[in-house]
């Protein structure tokens, strides 16, 4: 423990937030030069319900449809996936109990955004997701993500995908709860989101 970890506890902090103030991700935060503005605006990017649309990485014909949460807390941009229980989907119900979900934070990169996931077992899921800054239709983004892994015979690491902003209602959010699914087929797809996600990176 440091002489200023000894001060933050004389001050009547815990040892547990002196340790979380010493993890290896909060260092890396420290890490960035002061004054670097990183955050996405809402005018860019609004909080709320959007779709997020890839090819699959295991089932090669598919394409997979699930519902991200982007959200500010306290001034930090974050999202996390809505991944359904399948009684859920079978009732396009959104509740508080589902599977574990991927979680991260949204960046500004040079020209887009990057959204940076991890899953609550780290060593099975991180990936990097980049959007462009210019919607290429009235409510969507298309990039790309990546997954952090080596390569598999028959399976995918990068994809590309696009981020649909949905009408922040609840009859919109409900009907795209009931497509949610890891395998759509690609014939199934609105053909907008087929025509990019189907383009060769």
């Amino acid at each position: 423990m440091t002489p200023d970890d000894l001060e933050r506890v004389r001050r009547g902090q815990s040892q547990s937030v002196v340790q979380a103030q010493r993890s290896y991700l909060h260092q890396a935060v420290d890490y960035f030069e002061r004054g670097i503005a990183l955050t996405v605006s809402q005018s860019e990017l609004p909080d709320g319900i959007h779709c997020f649309w890839r090819r699959s990485f295991s089932e090669l014909e598919t394409a997979s449809c699930n519902l991200n949460s982007i959200k500010t807390v306290e001034g930090v941009r974050v999202f996390k996936s809505l991944e359904l229980l399948k009684s859920q989907r079978n009732r396009a119900e959104i509740s508080g109990r589902s599977t574990p979900s991927s979680r991260g934070v949204v960046m500004r990169c040079p020209d887009g955004y990057a959204l940076f996931a991890i899953n609550p077992h780290p060593s099975r899921f991180i990936s990097l997701m980049y959007f462009g800054n210019a919607y290429f239709s009235e409510n969507l983004l298309s990039g790309f993500m990546v997954l952090a892994r080596k390569e598999y015979f028959q399976r995918r690491r990068f994809s590309r995908c696009v981020l649909e902003l949905l009408p922040q209602t609840s009859n919109c959010i409900l009907n795209a709860a009931r497509r949610i699914s890891r395998k759509l087929p690609m014939e199934d797809l609105p053909i907008m989101i087929k025509d990019v996600i189907e383009t060769p990176l």
